[in-house]
């Protein structure tokens, strides 16, 4: 259980971190 929450907790984070980075590069293009 803690290797699989661990591989959903990456995958949340990864998912956070290009939700992110696509919102700041929106925001760079956009200025």
């Amino acid at each position: 259980m803690t290797r699989h929450h661990r591989v959903w907790l990456a995958t949340l984070v990864f998912v956070a971190a290009a939700l992110l980075a696509g919102w700041l590069l929106g925001e760079v293009l956009v200025a």
